[in-house]
């Protein structure tokens, strides 16, 4: 039987525990407006800098091939990207928050079964709270970027640019890019893969529960729906590292003579990749739901047999004279049992919506719509536009 008495509410976090996030989000509860003033200055503490170092060296606007206005990389990762990955904490830490207090709470975890519901509740908590990882992280942001300076890839097929000069020399802002700038955006990036993978290992723990799968549920999903919903908050990380993408083509384009059409391609698997990534931990339910189904389906439809009969048997072939079938609750129960019956076969063995694919995919197309402008002026896009739409 299941579980149906009163449970403390977990408050799981991914986006708490280790120094690194403490450091940049302590009290960010407190009020919306000092986050969002907290998130323009982590983004300008990346940013600003190199902007003045240029600006002091000449290196800002002009006197180089490539100055630092002229570079679409910075500005897509430290103004847009930044901000972006900093603010899916928000929303990421929500989502997940609600996919695990709905199942602590549901039906779908019997009695039986509650230790190993909480024992992955206590190692989602506990890996997310690790320093140790945290550390880890930060030491390999850092050296990763360090370790790079001979490289930082958009860079290098310029002679002269704001980060390094005709003989090859780092610049100032070039030093402060790659010592601070970069490792504090492959932080951010690296801490995501590591939160992205215990949240599936979380997951994983769950699909190993017999959990009551219940066919009838509404979601279409046996009472799993919510597990998309929490998927989908992950798109809030690859619409930052899309931005970054969408920068680095920004430059091909503009610097490299490659051309929107060329880079469709790599827009494409870039979208469909991410999107395949997010909603691939899912696939772990697929067993269960799939038997959950067939088990369901032959049931049910025995049991309409039995309706069917009955009610043939009383309103068809032995109906009574005085007898009304719009006053009875007969045909009522069959068209509830048909319903039920439908949302039976209908029930999908994967917990995904084909909204939450499309809304998510739609979403990352948005980093990569300015491109158009690179080649083809607004006025004359609108025009087209106006043409397809008359």
């Amino acid at each position: 039987m299941p579980d149906a008495g009163p449970r403390p509410e977990a408050q799981p976090s991914l986006t708490s525990g280790p120094l690194w996030s403490d450091l940049l989000w302590r009290g960010q509860r407190k009020s919306g407006r000092s986050a969002v003033i907290r998130l323009l200055i982590i983004a300008a503490a990346a940013w600003l800098p190199l902007f003045l170092l240029t600006l002091f060296d000449g290196t800002a606007f002009g006197s180089v091939k490539r100055p630092l206005i002229a570079d679409f990389v910075p500005y897509a990762r430290f103004v847009i990207a930044i901000p972006l990955l900093l603010a899916a904490e928000w929303m990421v830490n929500a989502r997940t928050g609600t996919v695990v207090r709905y199942l602590g709470n549901s039906t779908l975890i019997e009695t039986r079964d509650r230790a190993a519901w909480e024992t992955a509740l206590n190692k989602l908590m506990c890996t997310g709270d690790s320093r140790v990882a945290g550390w880890v992280i930060v030491v390999l942001a850092w050296g990763v970027s360090v370790a790079g300076i001979s490289e930082h890839g958009h860079l290098n097929t310029v002679s002269s640019s704001w980060y390094r000069s005709s003989l090859g020399n780092l610049s100032v802002a070039g030093w402060y890019y790659a010592l601070v700038s970069l490792p504090f955006y492959f932080l951010l990036i690296y801490r995501w893969f590591w939160r992205a993978t215990i949240w599936v290992l979380f997951l994983r723990r769950v699909a190993a529960i017999p959990l009551r799968i219940q066919p009838t549920h509404p979601d279409l999903c046996g009472g799993l729906g919510v597990l998309w919903r929490g998927q989908v908050a992950f798109f809030g990380v690859a619409l930052g590292l899309g931005t970054a993408v969408a920068g680095n083509l920004a430059n091909d384009i503009v610097y490299q003579g490659s051309t929107f059409s060329a880079e469709q391609i790599s827009i494409a698997a870039f979208i469909a990749l991410a999107t395949i990534l997010i909603f691939l931990p899912l696939l772990l339910f697929t067993p269960m739901m799939t038997r959950a189904k067939e088990h369901a389906i032959p049931r049910y439809a025995a049991l309409g047999d039995d309706l069917s009969d009955q009610f043939r048997e009383k309103w068809i072939e032995q109906s009574e004279a005085d007898a009304r079938l719009i006053d009875s609750a007969d045909a009522s129960a069959v068209a509830d049992y048909g319903a039920a019956y439908d949302t039976v076969s209908q029930m999908n063995v994967i917990p995904i919506r084909r909204q939450g694919v499309i809304a998510g995919a739609l979403m990352l197309c948005i980093p990569f719509v300015p491109l158009l402008l690179l080649e083809m002026p607004l006025a004359e896009i609108f025009k087209k536009l106006i043409s397809v739409l008359t």
